[in-house]
């Protein structure tokens, strides 16, 4: 999950999980993409017990405003609209109109978001053919598709001792 606060509020799925299963082990970045790779997995799959289950939650998000208005949401004490997913949408709007694929900068201070517009400038002309108003669930589409892909790669049995893996993926 993205760690954006208005997926971890009191109530919400991740919090409910969290209440029943117990412990949290976070491989989600920025838009929920599992930036953590093989190696988080790893040690997220070495803290489970001999023979204990894993349960993963996946799903990027994307908000949708009380006027009806998909991306959009209205944080508390805040007195405009704002974007959620904010790295899905600001993203697309940043490399939308850019002639060359932008560069991951591996050294750089804001890699994740480096990934996020490499992959949003990818499927730019996808997002642009849908309708305005469904542009930012397009976005939301493209991360998820990344992200279910991400996870077939890291996610590996070996480590689980007996254990089995239980994913539940959405939107």
């Amino acid at each position: 999950m993205c760690p954006d606060e208005i997926n971890h509020e009191e109530g919400d799925i991740t919090d409910e999980l969290a209440t029943h299963f117990g412990e949290v082990f976070s491989l989600g970045g920025l838009a929920g993409i599992p930036f953590s790779g093989k190696t988080g997995f790893g040690a997220y799959a070495h803290h489970v017990p001999e023979g204990g289950n894993i349960f993963v939650l996946f799903a990027p998000h994307c908000a949708v405003s009380e006027e009806g208005l998909c991306g959009m949401y209205h944080r508390q004490g805040q007195k405009e609209l704002s974007t959620a997913c904010g790295a899905g949408i600001g993203g697309y709007r940043a490399v939308k109109d850019l002639e060359k694929e932008p560069q991951i900068d591996a050294h750089g201070d804001d890699t994740q978001m480096d990934f996020i517009k490499q992959l949003l400038w990818k499927n730019r002309e996808r997002i642009a053919k849908a309708e305005e108003a469904s542009q930012n669930a397009e976005i939301t589409y493209v991360l998820f598709e990344e992200l279910l892909a991400r996870l077939k790669r890291i996610v590996d049995v070996k480590y689980l001792h007996g254990g089995k893996i239980i994913m539940l993926g959405g939107i």
